[in-house]
């Protein structure tokens, strides 16, 4: 504790040490002192120095104190001189202008159970403990208090709150604590006007509070902004929320909440919400995060008036039931829905929702819709909808342009879907439907099949995308006669796809052209062209495929590459001019290579750490050579024209000396013949 003398002491020296402060401040910078903020992010470190001379500022203006620990000992702490006022609603107790440095252990001012009026102000505490409840300020079972115009650092906790009601937070800022303000088990309280700056967690965070009021504050620069952690009819109202890492404004396991009037800009998730209902989102903004706002197994919200732009994803719902989503307005991004068939029904989006001032259009379980279901769409998502068209319509700049969920027999052609964010066109356990002549052209995807059978992707022109045709565990679709090119990653993608048909599509400018991947197995991938590629058709971990009658050319890297796979099947393609190998085995066995033509490429066919496989019948011409092997076993090489590689030549010196010494023994027997019968004939 303070003695009574020192802090007599202290005030009467204060005015002095004011005017010794704007002194110097006229002449010089102030020499700090510097203290070991370990937490603080390497990258902020001018901030930190901000913060740093703040302490010290206040170290010379202010009273410089112990710790402080009250238990409802208000008397005591007066008489010490700790506090003034006599603790009711008119004259409370007073605790102000104190520097107290905790020491890295226990909280710097600690107030248990009380229930007098009280404030403490303008203090500055710092270097608290590092334990869950050591804090700059710590109330524990606490009404009444005012916390006003502090300055927390570099503590666990800015200021704590643990089983508190009835208590005002305001104009305190708490920076480069692990979390800023954190409030346990309370109700009532008001949290607003703070600034909570570059905590290592949150910035301010409630576990387990009612009718709390958290507003107003600036929350910059945390990994979490604000979170909501089982917490019920609270109101988060105009805060500004902006560079937190993972989350600005995050309600998780939590009911009746409203969440509005706050700006959250620059996040991963903007304002996320997961496994709550009957919460309010409204009238928010929400720009520049990957999730705009994020709802994950939840019932029974209301998302209505938020202003959500240039995000990834504008409004993005998993799985929840009974949602109403009206009114928001979103620019350069849309809505994405996901999850069972009973979660999609239940919701309730209407036209009153704009993508870049046009209306989303929302269907569920309809037939035979048309063009005059689709006027000016700003984005189409359909549910559970039969024999209908998609047709002519003109999306861009959504999150999805046209999503198709558990929908069959839809026809979706002709469209000029461009600049998405994820899917220009999307099916999601969708089949037989038809997408054919639409314009795709810069989106994430063009188009994207996700568990969706039997589709046929027809005809369509998809250009400078990172994926042009992607599908995901898919089985039986028909990808034929698109052009696909100038796509970042790859061209066409078969991911987890069984006994799809990739046919007569052209694939140019593209990292990979045609890949399969992860266990696409029993596909046919025939008549294409895959030129000027880096890779024009590429195998990994995909079985009981056949590539046959491709042109693979001109590729920077290999025409045709096969890695991890086995028991394909390689034919009649043609792989020339390629920058590497025509075509390239990479640990992969039991494939069969047949009747290609692979022809002035550095190498025509280059097997390694490939076994067991058959080499037939290939036309390899013009490589600086024909076939390599490295680290190979049983393979086998036949009828590959010129190219004797792997042929065994028969050792035909044995055979000459055999033939020599069978003519020199018939000649030794004739001349033997003929000596006998000059014999007889001189006798």
């Amino acid at each position: 504790m303070i003695s009574r003398e020192n802090l007599m002491r202290s005030k009467l020296n204060f005015k002095k040490k004011i005017i010794t402060v704007l002194i110097l401040f006229s002449f010089s910078a102030i020499i700090t002192t510097t203290f070991n903020f370990s937490q603080v992010e390497t990258d902020k470190s001018s901030d930190f120095y901000e913060d740093t001379n703040l302490i010290n500022l206040n170290l010379k203006i202010s009273k410089i104190s112990e710790k402080i620990h009250i238990y409802d000992n208000w008397s005591a702490a007066k008489f010490d001189g700790i506090c003034t006022g006599n603790g009711t609603y008119s004259n409370p107790y007073i605790i102000e202008d104190l520097v107290i440095d905790g020491s890295g252990s226990g909280s710097c001012i600690w107030v248990e159970n009380s229930e007098v009026y009280f404030i403490i102000e303008n203090c500055t505490l710092y270097n608290s403990g590092g334990y869950w409840d050591d804090s700059g300020i710590r109330l524990s079972y606490v009404k009444n208090s005012q916390i006003i115009n502090n300055t927390c650092l570099n503590n666990f906790y800015g200021i704590f709150l643990s089983g508190c009601a009835n208590n005002t937070i305001t104009e305190n800022t708490a920076n480069s604590n692990r979390d800023g303000i954190y409030l346990n088990g309370g109700a009532f309280n008001n949290v607003s006007g703070n600034i909570a700056n570059r905590n290592d967690h949150f910035g301010i965070t409630s576990y387990s509070n009612q009718y709390n009021t958290i507003s107003e504050n600036k929350v910059i620069n945390n990994y979490y902004g604000i979170e909501l952690f089982e917490s019920y009819n609270n109101t988060i109202s105009n805060n500004f929320v902006y560079s937190n890492d993972n989350t600005g404004l995050r309600l998780h396991s939590g009911r009746n909440n409203t969440i509005s009037g706050n700006s959250v800009i620059i996040s991963y998730n903007g304002i996320y919400v997961s496994i709550s209902n009957n919460n309010t989102i409204s009238g928010n903004s929400v720009n520049d995060t990957v999730y705009g706002i994020r709802m994950n197994f939840c019932h029974n919200n209301n998302i209505t008036g938020n202003n959500i732009n240039d995000n990834l994803i504008g409004l993005n719902l998993y799985e929840c039931e009974n949602t109403i989503v009206s009114g928001n307005l979103m620019n350069k991004c849309g809505i994405c829905i996901s999850g069972s068939l009973k979660s999609l029904r239940s919701y309730d989006i209407d036209t009153t929702n704009l993508v870049n001032g046009k209306p989303v259009y929302y269907y569920n379980n309809k037939l035979n819709l048309g063009t005059n279901d689709l006027i000016n769409a700003g984005q189409v998502i359909l549910v559970n909808c039969n024999y209908s068209i998609v047709s002519n319509l003109h999306i861009s700049n959504a999150s999805l342009g046209i999503s198709l969920n558990y929908c069959n027999n839809i026809s979706i052609s002709g469209n000029d879907v461009s600049y998405n964010k994820i899917n220009a066109i999307g099916l999601y356990y969708s089949y037989n439907n038809i997408v054919s002549g639409n314009n795709v052209c810069d989106n994430l995807n063009g188009v994207y099949l996700d568990n969706s059978d039997f589709n046929t992707v027809l005809e369509n022109t998809v250009v400078n995308n990172n994926y042009g045709l992607y599908i995901f565990n898919s089985t039986g679709n028909n990808v034929s006669g698109n052009t696909v090119c100038n796509d970042n990653v790859h061209g066409i993608h078969l991911d987890g796809s069984n006994s799809n048909f990739v046919l007569e599509n052209t694939v140019f400018d593209n990292s990979f052209g045609i890949y399969l991947s992860f266990y696409s197995n029993y596909n046919t991938i025939s008549g294409n062209n895959a030129n000027n590629n880096s890779w024009g058709i590429y195998l990994e971990v995909s079985d009981y495929n056949t590539v046959l009658g491709n042109i693979a050319n001109s590729n920077t890297e290999s025409g045709i590459y096969v890695t991890l796979s086995y028991h394909n099947t390689v034919s009649e393609n043609i792989a020339n001019n390629n920058n590497e190998s025509g075509i390239f085995l990479f640990n992969s066995d039991y494939n069969t290579i047949s009747r290609n033509t692979a022809n002035n490429n550095n190498e025509g066919i280059y097997l390694y750490y490939s076994n067991y496989n058959s080499i037939s019948g290939n036309t390899l011409l013009g490589n600086i050579e024909c076939i390599v092997e490295e680290d190979c076993e049983g393979n086998t090489f036949r009828d590959n024209g010129s190219c004797n590689y792997g042929v065994v030549t028969p050792d035909f010196s044995i055979y000459i000396l055999f033939s020599i010494l069978s003519i020199l023994s018939a000649f030794l027997l004739i001349l033997s013949i003929i000596i006998k019968k000059s014999k007889r004939f001189n006798s």
